[in-house]
């Protein structure tokens, strides 16, 4: 298929063909999602696209190429990769028909039986629990819930508050009237497990701290202590990677920390702030609890992936003896009993290990899934929970007593002949190792700082004809290059017409990142686009920038940039300037700060973003032109009210002195149209007024109100998806420096949609020159987020 495929074929396939080459079915990889996924009514076609759940897309994608090997055999997979019936184009769809008789939409129904046979014969024959008793909702999405109060209704609660956060937060909440209200949030940033020691005065939990190293975005975690009866947080130790850690029985916490080439587990002392690494391993430590101070239970990954729990005491550290599958999450309650997943046949089940008999006692298989959530809330009661239909985590309390009503021999239906396409096995035995040799961290640090970074992966390369009535026959063509960690890139295209060499097309595009520092070179010739000037244009920038978190939150964004930049600019014959040519060069630098609220509209409404950037620009001796020139750009968004209704507001101002160019760089251009980065002019537009407006200052600004109407469609305007749905009033200003018009401005009405990356609009305008009206117009608007959000 060649490389170019990857922007010709679905990601279904490609993912699902990764690996079903690389790795055997298993649980986490596929099993679990599409067993939800079907029982929630949402295995269908549509789950290979469904780039809102990427799990479900990854497993659908594994689940249906397996299928489709066992059903055709793997020859069929070869000759839907082999398919060439032109030698120009590859064409998967068109391939796929002619190699299953059948596309994609129509074959996948026929997966969708054989799922529903094996899994519904195979679940049917499994118990279900009345026992497990519904924790209150608090919270949209919860991950974690204790009970601090049974008899106040207190609860300490992390997940997302609402469904639409883009943020994990921990709050304190009381039910009341049952209703939840949140007492006291402890965190808007959590990523971490959260732990509440035994006498539940302290709660330990990590925020993110994110820094540049080794020309990568590094992510540690700052753990912190909330100290109940003081009210107060504080942080222990440095931000290290450490997701994991528990309570000891007295005032000592247990973390456990993940290196390049080993873990440890490290013990911090509430009482004296001191800590001491306790354990060292060569393999991966997981989820881990503790009975006692001196006593603790922990999941290792072993090379291979498969899951095994490791006891350490007295300074050493053995594997737990039994015969366990895929252990998982453990939890010591009472101090005698280890509680913890296992996963049988694909089935995940609770199992209960005696401690003092040093053997399991129960087992128990429900034909819902429950999970062991690490929070006990009492010495006799479990908290696990369960994902159902909505896709949420719900929460319940399982008794002691009830878990040890079940026998240690827990017998699991076989399973039947339509679950057969799962025992596909890759070619080779799977690739996951945990540990390979030569990954020690100082290695790793070598290899970071060879530079230059090679090798470079080839990702696509083209070069095609095309004839065109103006301009005659030409070619156009485009390769694109990539080191592994994305710290080189190296991209170039054209566009060449022999008969008009003025109209043709060249661009290089090369981004290096090294010592932390974004290193961009920037080379185009060819004609200009979103300007009066005709004309060709040569460009070249080169620049440095540098991304900073204050204090490792992400939220907060300091960048500096400095650049150096040439610009000759040719125009036609009959261009209205005193001159046929333009070049000036000189340095610029810029710097900015951004803050953000993430939210899963973040495309549409923001729930709170703040941006506010400085540009200046001079030109230096040898340019026919001596100017400089200065940019100020904020951006204000927030929600009001509710979580559907919000503003946008958009303001710059721009000056630029000295011996002003014969054609438009600063003033109001007449594409309104197109909301995106105008070359290396710094106009601004009007939402419906096409007039080109010439200053040496604007002042302006552009205030948006919003009302989210929908998250998603099923519709597309031809690449774009009809989702994030707002419908928006507008009100468009700028005060120009001019003798003719000073005020010029817009108001209206708009319906927009789009991704993170494009919004589209459709609207209508009125507009005034100043405050008269003077115009109204309907129009279309596509706009690049990166701009539209000030950034």
């Amino acid at each position: 298929m060649g490389e170019a495929s990857a922007v010709m074929v679905p990601r279904w396939f490609y993912e699902g063909i990764a690996q079903y080459f690389a790795e055997s079915w298993n649980l986490f990889r596929g099993d679990y999602y599409i067993k939800q996924a079907l029982l929630s009514g949402k295995l269908n076609a549509e789950a290979l696209n469904n780039l809102a759940n990427g799990r479900l897309l990854y497993a659908s994608g594994n689940a249906f190429i397996r299928y489709l090997a066992f059903t055709y055999g793997d020859s069929a997979l070869m000759r839907l990769m082999r398919y060439d019936s032109t030698g120009w184009y590859y064409d998967f769809d068109k391939a796929f028909k002619a190699v299953f008789k059948k596309d994609a939409q129509e074959l996948f129904p026929d997966f969708v039986r054989f799922a529903v046979l094996y899994y519904g014969d195979f679940l049917a024959d499994l118990p279900v629990a009345s026992f497990p008793e519904p924790v209150p909702e608090l919270i949209d999405r919860p991950t974690a819930v204790f009970m601090l109060s049974k008899k106040d209704s207190l609860y300490l609660v992390a997940g997302q508050e609402k469904s639409i956060d883009g943020y994990f937060s921990l709050d304190i909440v009381q039910l009341k009237k049952n209703k939840a209200h949140i007492v006291k949030r402890i965190s808007g940033r959590l990523a971490t497990q959260v732990c509440l020691s035994p006498d539940q005065r302290f709660i330990a939990y990590g925020e993110p701290y994110y820094s540049v190293e080794s020309e990568q975005v590094a992510l540690r975690f700052q753990w912190r202590i909330f100290d109940r009866m003081r009210n107060k947080s504080y942080p222990i130790l440095n931000p290290m990677r450490s997701r994991y850690a528990t309570f000891g029985s007295g005032q000592h916490l247990f973390l456990a920390e993940i290196l390049a080439d080993s873990s440890r587990l490290i013990r911090y002392d509430l009482s004296t702030g001191r800590s001491k690494i306790i354990f060292k391993s060569s393999l991966p430590i997981g989820k881990l609890t503790a009975a006692g101070d001196d006593r603790l239970f922990f999941t290792q990954q072993r090379p291979g992936g498969d899951r095994q729990i490791c006891e350490f005491e007295k300074g050493k550290a053995s594997v737990l003896k039994g015969d366990f599958s895929q252990p998982y999450a453990p939890v010591c309650l009472s101090g005698r009993y280890l509680i913890f997943n296992e996963v049988r046949n694909e089935q995940p089940g609770i199992t209960v290990f005696d401690l003092q008999a040093d053997s399991v006692v129960s087992r128990w298989m429900d034909q819902f899934i429950y999970w062991v959530a690490g929070t006990p809330v009492s010495g006799k009661t479990l908290t696990v929970y369960r994902h159902e239909a909505d896709g949420r985590a719900h929460f319940f309390s399982v008794p002691l007593d009830s878990l040890l009503q079940f026998s240690p021999n827990v017998h699991l239906p076989s399973p039947n002949r339509y679950g057969n396409w799962q025992k596909k096995k890759p070619l080779l035995p799977d690739t996951l190792t945990i540990t390979p040799q030569g990954s020690t961290e100082n290695e790793i640090k070598k290899q970071n700082k060879h530079f230059p970074f090679f090798p470079m992966e080839h990702l696509l390369s083209f070069a095609l004809p095309f004839y065109d009535k103006e301009f005659g026959s030409g070619f156009y063509g485009s390769t694109v290059w990539l080191e592994i960690l994305q710290r080189q890139l190296l991209t170039a295209g054209f566009w060449v017409t022999p008969l008009h060499p003025n109209r043709s097309i060249f661009l290089i595009d090369h981004e290096l990142k090294w010592m932390n520092t974004d290193i961009s070179t920037y080379v185009y010739y060819g004609p200009v686009f979103l300007t009066i000037p005709e004309g060709t244009r040569r460009q070249i920038n080169f620049s440095l920038h540098r991304t900073f978190f204050l204090k490792g939150n992400e939220r907060w964004q300091v960048g500096t940039k400095l650049s150096a930049n040439y610009f000759y600019h040719h125009f036609k014959k009959n261009a209205p300037y005193p001159t046929r040519k333009v070049w000036f060069y000189g340095p610029s630098v810029r710097a900015s700060l951004t803050y953000k609220l993430p939210t899963q509209r973040d495309a549409a409404l923001p729930q709170r973003t703040f941006s506010i950037n400085a540009f200046y620009f001079t030109t230096i001796s040898g340019s026919n032109y001596k100017f400089h020139l200065i940019e100020t750009n904020a951006m204000l968004g927030s929600k009001l009210l509710s979580d559907d209704f919000g503003i946008v507001e958009r303001f710059s101002f721009i000056r630029q002195q000295g011996h002003l160019l014969p054609f438009q760089i600063v003033g109001v251009d007449r594409y309104y149209e197109f909301d995106m980065p105008r070359e290396y002019l710094f106009s601004r537009t009007i939402r419906g007024l096409r007039e080109n407006m010439d200053t040496d200052q604007i002042l302006w600004n552009a205030f948006e109100v919003r009302y989210f109407l929908k998250s998603s469609t099923p519709y597309k305007l031809i690449f774009l998806p009809i989702k994030n749905v707002t419908m928006d009033g507008f009100l468009d200003y700028a005060r120009l420096n001019s003798k003719d018009t000073r005020e010029v401005s817009s108001a209206g009405l708009q319906l927009s949609f789009g991704d993170q990356l494009l919004r589209f609009s459709l609207g209508y305008a009125q507009t005034f020159k100043a405050w008269q009206k003077y115009d109204q117009t309907y129009f279309v608007r596509l706009a690049v987020q990166e701009l539209a959000l000030g950034k």
